[in-house]
């Protein structure tokens, strides 16, 4: 009876937190009352067990009679135990968390310090920044990385972009034959690129094995030189007169290259026809209703800041019929005279160019015509036409042929025959000087411009042919006067020049021998 009590007091105390003194009398009657109704179902039952009953029940009733007290003491003993356990308890768990508190932030705050002390007393240690640095492609790039107090750790290289591990202490990991460590008395661990590409580019991290790991990371900038890609570049472009050209030019590099477009001969750009510029930037030229003066060679300049700078020649080509012009349409000379006649011409395609005589049969040179050719530039040809002696069969019309695939053009030139006026003079009387004598003979050619009188070296000082030319030109009587008519008969049209031949006395060489004669009889 005592071993229940017990357990149920354990079994109370565990259930009931805090139970209290009152709970345990009404625990107390409700055991009771529960005894006095068993005892009235048993003498209520069979009679053997009735029997039993009234045998046993003295014995239970004692029991529970003395049970009872105690356990009323017990519970009563109990509860108020239980209630001062969990009361104390509180504040003792209180004290133990707020005690732990304290002693927490002592170890860790004890703790922080150490590992200050041991990184004081000689871990490896980065003495400077692994820097970043710009390479051109194909040459050789050094990353510098030094470490202090080493000691038992290792040195490692790895590219951040790729997550590929280099090198390990002392050893090349990757097999690119190109990656070199350089290092020395276990300090200095230098990572060499050597030809450096464009796949090296990145960032490149120097660490050391510790507990955590400890680093350093510097960028590998590959610059390349511009390329200009041809196949996204326009090449030589013929178009006809008159449309709109567009001319592209890509380049590649890094940093991404600049492209400008200029005239290989230095003239300046003509976009349409209120537009001229010295240069264009940007990867494409647009240039509206081109002419031949357009025509030439462009060039497509791409630079980026990385040397060398790269450009790509673009021929223009115009296409046009045929143009021709004759600076002189009437040209005279006298038989036996050389004679040259000149033609300009334009034309792309480059024309067929020849002359054709009088007759119009083709000249082809030789010893009477001697044809020539002028190449201005592209598409601008000046013909010439030498010939050596004119003949009679010369005289009429010569033309100037230039042909192409878009057209034919020529220009005609007459030639024709001119006169040449001769005058001869004769020395009058006068003294002669022993071993000398005076034989003068000079002709004269007279020049008609317009109607007036051009006289050979006009602006240089007299000579005696120019006075007497100038005493030809007025109204002489006589016989004189017939052959002053029959020069001005053969004067030509205005602007040519004609030549007639007489024979007449000088007076002012009578002149001149007058005076050598009376200074001789003066002395």
């Amino acid at each position: 009876m005592c071993g229940s009590a017990t357990t149920v007091t354990v079994i109370l105390a565990l259930l009931a937190y805090g139970a209290l003194t009152v709970w345990g009398e009404e625990e107390e009657e409700e055991m009771g009352s529960g005894v006095l109704r068993f005892k009235d179902e048993m003498a209520s039952g069979a009679p053997r067990f009735k029997d039993e009953v009234a045998s046993g029940a003295p014995r239970f009733k004692d029991e529970m009679a003395s049970g009872a007290p105690r356990f009323k003491e017990e519970m009563a003993g109990g509860a108020p135990r239980l209630k001062d356990e969990v009361a104390g308890g509180a504040p003792r768990l209180k004290d133990e968390v707020t005690g732990g508190a304290p002693r927490l932030k002592e170890e860790a705050a004890g703790g922080a310090p150490s590992l200050k002390d041991e990184v004081a007393g000689g871990l490896p240690r980065f003495v400077e920044e692994v820097p970043n640095i710009t390479v051109t492609v194909g040459r050789e790039a050094l990353l510098p990385c030094t470490v202090e107090h080493l000691r038992g750790f290792k040195v490692a290289w790895v590219q951040v972009d790729t997550q590929t591990i280099l090198t390990i202490h002392k050893q090349v990991i990757t097999r690119n034959p190109r990656i070199n460590l350089l290092h020395n008395d276990h300090r200095t661990w230098h990572l060499q690129l050597t030809n450096v590409r464009e796949k090296d580019r990145g960032w490149y991290m120097c660490q050391v094995n510790t507990d955590p790991m400890r680093y350093r990371q510097g960028y590998v900038d590959v610059v390349v030189p511009p390329d200009i890609i041809d196949r996204e570049s326009s090449g030589d472009i013929t178009v006809r007169e008159g449309e709109d050209v567009t001319l592209t030019c890509r380049a590649k590099g890094h940093p991404t290259p600049s492209v400008i477009w200029r005239r290989e001969d230095n003239q300046h750009i003509v976009l349409d026809e209120d537009l001229t510029v010295p240069m264009v930037e940007g990867d494409t030229l647009l240039m509206a209703k081109v002419s031949r003066m357009q025509m030439g060679s462009y060039l497509c300049i791409a630079s980026n800041g990385v040397p060398p700078s790269i450009s790509k020649r673009t021929q223009l080509n115009v296409q046009f019929p045929p143009v021709a012009w004759v600076p002189q349409q009437l040209e005279g000379a006298s038989l036996g005279q050389e004679l040259v006649l000149e033609c300009h011409t334009e034309a792309f395609p480059r024309s067929i160019n020849y002359w054709t005589n009088p007759k119009g049969d083709l000249i082809v040179a030789g010893t009477q015509y001697e044809p020539e050719l002028v190449v201005k530039n592209s598409y601008v040809v000046f013909m010439r036409l030498r010939i050596r002696h004119l003949r009679q069969e010369d005289l009429g019309t010569f033309r100037c042929v230039a042909k192409n695939s878009l057209g034919e053009i020529d220009g005609a030139i007459r030639v024709y025959k001119t006169e040449r006026l001769q005058f001869q003079t004769t020395p009058g009387l006068g003294p002669r000087k022993e071993g000398t004598a005076f034989n003068y003979t000079q002709r004269i050619r007279i020049t008609y411009i317009k109607g007036q009188e051009k006289f050979d070296n006009f602006l240089g000082p007299k000579r005696i042919n120019d006075v007497s030319d100038h005493f030809h030109h007025g109204k002489p009587k006589g016989k004189d006067a017939a052959n002053h008519d029959t020069a001005d008969d053969h004067h030509g049209p205005a602007g040519r020049s004609s030549e007639a031949r007489a024979t007449i006395p000088d007076p002012l060489l009578l002149v001149f021998f007058l005076t050598l004669v009376c200074r001789h009889i003066t002395i």
